[in-house]
This record gives structure tokens, C-alpha cells and sequence, in this order.
């Protein structure tokens, strides 16, 4: 029900890897990235928490492989965006990075 209010265009399972603004001492949480006409939202299952980012406010989204401190063997989706002057960015891992950029540019 939580991913049916962005109205979603296209969506799949995902792991939040983390928030900048929460600091590295962060739990990785599994759940579902979905994309709409105006919001991004992860909904994370356990413990439930959703990251609700307007499209609009999206600065970018590209591939990573580091994000606070940590290393991946694998490219990380990371998107950054500004709300009202406050900035934040979360790395997700995703089947296709590439695609998801596309989906955000």
C-alpha cells in the first residue's frame, strides 16, 4: 500500500546500503525502490521505514562502489538530492545501476 502512493512506473526489489545524513554506523535494510512521476521511495521491510524523495528535487544519480567509508565489490546506485537547502544521498543496491540512472537522469 506504501508503494501504491507514488503510483509507480517501475519497481523492484532493493537494499538500502545507507543515508548520509545517519552517519555510518547504519543497518542495511531490504525492500522495494519505486519510481513514480514525482517521488522515489524506498520502502524498506524491516524495521519499516520509507525514503520519500521528490523527483524534483533529485541533483543526481550515478554508480558508486564507495559510500560512507565503506567499500563494494559491486556499483551502488547513489542518489543525491536538496531539499530546501538540505542536502542527503542514499546508496542503494540494485539488479541494474545503469538503468536505474537512466529511470532518475
Amino acid at each position: 500500500a506504501r508503494i501504491a502512493t507514488v503510483e509507480p512506473r517501475h519497481s523492484e526489489p532493493a537494499s538500502l546500503i545507507g543515508l548520509a545524513s545517519e552517519g555510518r554506523l547504519q543497518t542495511r535494510g531490504v525492500g522495494t525502490l519505486a519510481l513514480g512521476d514525482s517521488h522515489l521511495l524506498f520502502a524498506q521491510l524491516l524495521p519499516e521505514r520509507d525514503v520519500l524523495v521528490p523527483r524534483d528535487a533529485i541533483t543526481s544519480a550515478r554508480a558508486t562502489r564507495h559510500f560512507l567509508g565503506k567499500t563494494t565489490g559491486t556499483d551502488l546506485l547513489l542518489v543525491t538530492w536538496d531539499v530546501d537547502g538540505l542536502t542527503d544521498a542514499a546508496a542503494l543496491s540494485v539488479p541494474d545501476v545503469d538503468a536505474w540512472r537512466d529511470r532518475l537522469a
